[in-house]
């Protein structure tokens, strides 16, 4: 057997160290601000935009159904060609007003809209023989209630913008988001390619006075808010917030069937700079 030794500890040195105690940690809240309605706009506007586009297509349904398109035979087989010959005729007689065609492509939807620069001509009257772009707005309705500004004293005021002054004005015309719609002709690859966007793009120009009975006018729309139907919402919005103005080609005389449909070669692609109008 080993023989065992034994050893005298101090029993101080068993007890647990004292720790020092925990740092207290305070939590630090910074107050933010509100939610940044100002910048909501613009990031909006473009899906308003997008739904207006689908919406007005659809309106237009009984239009795009009487009328014929035809195509150029053979003008797709060279797979590099992306120039459309196309000729339109209508299905039936139209009064002055019934046709209605609004610009619109299931082809690269949201590559449509192309946010319109403040500065620069508006109307476009180049020798392209079909319609190139057109012109969409989206107006806050708020922003149309200064529409002539009012002279009022600033005596005796604490600052800030007075209301109805041309400080007001200019801001609210400054709300109004613009774009514009560009056509997808450039995009067509196949004959199919053709049924995939609105007529609109493929009624071409014409020199000749007598034959002309299309014409692009601006056409404006209120954008409805949704309705709440199972579930209770404080404070529902009930009034449209928003108007859309679109460019859309409306027959300016009566057309009967047969007839082809035709622009003239004078048709700028875009309505004209003068847009104090929108939404009147």
């Amino acid at each position: 057997m080993y023989a065992s030794e034994q050893f005298r500890v101090d029993s101080d040195i068993l007890l647990v160290a004292d720790k020092p105690p925990p740092e207290v940690t305070v939590e630090r809240f910074t107050t933010m601000g509100p939610f940044d309605w100002d910048s909501i706009l613009e990031v909006s506007a473009k899906n308003i935009a997008l739904q207006c586009l689908d919406q007005a297509f659809v309106m237009t349904h009984d239009s795009v159904q009487h009328i014929r398109i035809e195509a150029l035979a053979g003008q797709y087989d060279d797979k590099k060609s992306t120039k459309g010959v196309f000729r339109a005729t209508a299905l039936k007689d139209f009064k002055v007003g019934e046709l209605m065609l609004t610009p619109y492509s299931l082809i690269n939807p949201e590559g449509l809209l192309e946010m319109k620069s403040s500065a620069g001509a508006e109307t476009q009257c180049d020798k392209s023989q079909y319609i190139m772009r057109t012109y969409l707005s989206v107006i806050p309705k708020e922003s149309k209630k200064s529409k002539k500004p009012k002279k009022v004293s600033r005596k005796g005021g604490n600052g800030g913008t007075p209301p109805g002054s041309d400080e007001e004005a200019t801001r609210d015309k400054k709300m109004k988001v613009s774009f514009y719609v560009k056509s997808p002709l450039d995009k067509l690859k196949t004959d199919q390619d053709c049924a995939r966007i609105s007529p609109l793009w493929m009624l071409s120009k014409t020199t000749k006075q007598a034959e002309v009975n299309m014409a692009m006018e601006l056409v404006c729309f209120d954008f409805l808010p949704m309705t709440p139907i199972s579930v209770k919402v404080p404070n529902p919005v009930k009034k449209a917030l928003f108007s859309i103005c679109l460019q859309c080609g409306v027959n300016n005389r009566k057309i009967k069937k047969g007839e082809a449909l035709r622009f003239s070669m004078m048709e700028g692609d875009c309505c004209s700079s003068d847009e104090s109008t929108d939404g009147d």
